[in-house]
């Protein structure tokens, strides 16, 4: 059973296990049938059976794949608003991802996990959290500088009012009294609006719990607000998320899409991100002036198996052709199965994570040097 995942990086990909299976698919929509993203999909299934046969017997691979063949099967699954899927495999667990954005088409099965993909989706840069608040519902989106998508919730997140409180709310609580002997008379306490509020309370304080405990908690991105101002003073006055913007987008979410949401967070997010962008190039400059940092990618390879790096600046469409040794972080070229997978950069961003270290995915007009990567070091 896969699990689905929304934090970066996930458990599986420090774990210690014998197969290691990527799989990334676009998610087509325009004049694409559910059908046919089904069938490309096992059509990328069977790629990764092929592979695993190699070295597996029937049984065993079947017993890996179980997984994505349940996904295979599961129709409700594709219908989704995602643009692209991510799955990491093992034989013991594994993760999926539904993201905001196209991804390269890839099945593949190696000896380190494809995570690029996903770091450019993920990277705490430009990584935030929509709340799209109502009076009685909301959704949450993620996003970064180039996407922005829903996140499918869980079953206890109670997206709407009466699912959290049931159908019976807002309203009159009545209490019997007898007056001179005679039957008891009905009189009302709390009025519709009273109640109302209290709900409205009640709805908004999980919300707030809900967020903090499977999202802020884990990532420490920023959340936005998307909704009307008399909404969003409510949640304010009772939100205990220090990772809540203070300027939120006053308008109704529901009157919005997805682009139009984007366009007005980047406008509040941009100079932020700027500014995160300068100061980390500006301390692997200062870094590199007392030799404490390089971009050549041999002395970064080799930096990386040894654990001494701190933060590694990586050139989102960037490719560079080979593996790296994780015991001496020699840099082979031969006999690749695959250029694209067989990245160094790529195994760079899983070492360094391995490692604690920090990842930054930056445009190529962005990065200090010409090389693909940029490394600050821990000593």
């Amino acid at each position: 059973m896969l699990k689905r995942e929304y934090h970066f990086p996930p458990e599986i990909l420090f774990s210690d296990s014998k197969v290691k299976i990527s799989l990334y698919q676009p998610l087509m929509k325009e004049n694409v049938t559910v059908k046919q993203n089904v069938t490309r999909f096992k059509n990328l299934v069977g790629e990764i059976y092929d592979s695993l046969s190699i070295e597996f017997s029937k049984g065993e691979v079947e017993k890996i794949l179980k997984p994505l063949y349940e996904i295979g099967d599961d129709l409700t699954f594709w219908h989704t608003s995602a643009k692209g899927l991510a799955i990491l495999l093992n034989e013991n667990e594994g993760v999926v991802y539904e993201l905001g954005r196209d991804v390269p088409e890839v099945g593949i099965v190696s000896d380190s996990f494809h995570i690029k993909p996903l770091l450019r989706n993920y990277q705490s840069v430009d990584h935030y959290y929509v709340l799209g608040l109502g009076k009685k519902n909301y959704k949450l989106f993620e996003g970064n500088r180039y996407s922005i998508s829903e996140i499918n919730l869980g079953e206890d997140a109670y997206t709407n009012m009466e699912d959290l409180l049931g159908t019976d709310v807002g309203g009159r609580v009545l209490n019997a009294g007898g007056y001179g002997g005679k039957g008891p008379s009905f009189h009302g306490h709390n009025s519709k609006s009273e109640e109302e509020k209290k709900d409205i309370e009640k709805f908004y304080r999980h919300i707030d719990k809900y967020i903090i405990d499977n999202f802020s908690k884990e990532d420490q991105a920023p959340v936005f607000i998307v909704g009307l101002p008399e909404n969003q003073g409510e949640f304010r006055r009772i939100s205990k998320n220090p990772l809540l913007v203070k300027n939120g987008i006053n308008k109704s979410y529901e009157a919005m899409d997805d682009k139009d949401i984007l366009e007005e967070i980047w406008t509040v997010l941009e100079p932020s991100f700027l500014e995160k962008t300068r100061v980390v190039v500006e301390k692997f400059n200062t870094a590199q002036a007392n030799f404490n940092a390089s971009s050549d990618i041999a002395q970064v390879a080799k930096a990386a198996v040894e654990g001494r790096i701190s933060q590694i600046m990586i050139e989102a469409d960037r490719i560079i052709p080979g593996k790296i040794d994780t015991e001496t972080g020699v840099i082979s070229t031969e006999e690749l199965r695959n250029p694209q997978v067989d990245d160094v950069l790529d195994d760079l961003a899983e070492i360094v994570l391995s490692q604690k270290g920090e990842v930054v995915i930056l445009t190529a007009h962005r990065m200090p040097g010409d090389t693909g990567c940029a490394a600050i070091f821990r000593y």
